[in-house]
């Protein structure tokens, strides 16, 4: 109940200092980046979808939006991984090419406070490459979830198999995106 009056209060002119509206700032200064935290929670979504297709009797029909929405929130955390890991991908290169606007970001982000650019940027590096891991697994996982619902080719293999690829490749989308 506090979060959820926090919540309302922070979207609803709530002034601690007169003058100065705060709004969503203290939630981007406490999780960094708003995109970052949404991106969090819906790979926590394909986390339970996940639990979901392993733990699903397939001897039973589908019925209903289950598995339409699993299938929904898996291709949502992928569009949203590859947007991620391509934002981040195109941020390094024009870094290196030295655009100013990059190094605007770079020293604004982080240079000035954790310590050598090298390391930073050999840490985007690898959370792009983090991000793109976990775009082919949730690829293979839609494609397997497909195969199970649309094909019926081994139903229990393939739906099982499917969460379990999602899970791995959220938790690597938490791993990186927290």
């Amino acid at each position: 109940m506090p979060i959820c009056l926090a919540v309302y209060m922070s979207v609803h002119k709530w002034r601690p200092v007169q003058g100065r509206f705060l709004g969503t700032s203290h939630y981007e200064k406490a999780l960094g980046d708003l995109t970052s935290a949404l991106l969090v929670l819906a790979a926590f979504a394909v986390m339970i979808a996940g639990v979901w297709l392993i733990t699903r009797d397939w001897r039973d029909p589908l019925r209903g939006r289950g598995p339409a929405l699993v299938l929904g929130v898996i291709s949502l955390l992928l569009l949203a991984a590859v947007a991620r890991g391509w934002q981040l991908h195109n941020f390094i290169d024009d870094y290196e090419k030295g655009a100013v606007w990059a190094s605007e970001i770079a020293s604004q982000m982080f240079f000035d406070r954790r310590g050598d650019p090298a390391e930073q940027i050999a840490l985007l590096t690898g959370s792009a490459r983090a991000f793109f891991g976990a775009t082919g697994l949730l690829l293979a996982a839609a494609i397997l979830l497909l195969t199970a619902i649309i094909l019926k080719l081994r139903p229990r293999l393939t739906g099982s198999l499917a969460g379990i690829l999602s899970i791995y490749a959220a938790g690597q989308v938490v791993s990186v995106g927290w």
